[in-house]
């Protein structure tokens, strides 16, 4: 991953699903005023990659990613929104955004091979 940094611009690849009102004090490695925080679970675009990843936002960042397109929603269950679809369109515009992401941690859930590995980011 020659061109991996800590900070980079991120880009929403696949929207899966969107967990609501996670406390923040449950991950250490999540630098933040807020209370509770949403987990955007899904693929994204991050330097030049596409990755697995959890999109961590605040309630502002949400409103502003549906203010691009309400999401089609399949089901909500337990606080969390299953999406069926978020379109091209809509992915293109939160690309043209430019949004900054940091890597909080990266987890391998098997230790021999890199396709494992899910990101946790904090959306800036």
């Amino acid at each position: 991953m020659p061109k991996y940094k800590r900070q980079s611009t991120i880009s929403i690849v696949t929207l899966e699903t969107i967990e609501l009102n996670i406390p923040t004090q449950q991950f250490g490695w999540i630098d933040t005023d807020e209370e509770f925080l949403h987990q955007i679970e899904g693929e994204f675009l991050y330097c030049e990659l596409v990755v697995d990843g959890k999109l961590f936002v605040t309630e502002k960042q949400l409103d502003e990613i549906f203010s691009i397109e309400n999401v089609s929603i399949h089901k909500i269950s337990d606080s969390i929104i299953y999406v069926q679809n978020f379109s091209t369109e809509a992915r293109k515009e939160f690309h043209n955004l430019k949004k900054e992401a940091k890597v909080c941690s990266i987890d391998n859930l098997e230790d021999d091979s890199e396709e494992d590995e899910v990101y946790y980011f904090k959306l800036l």
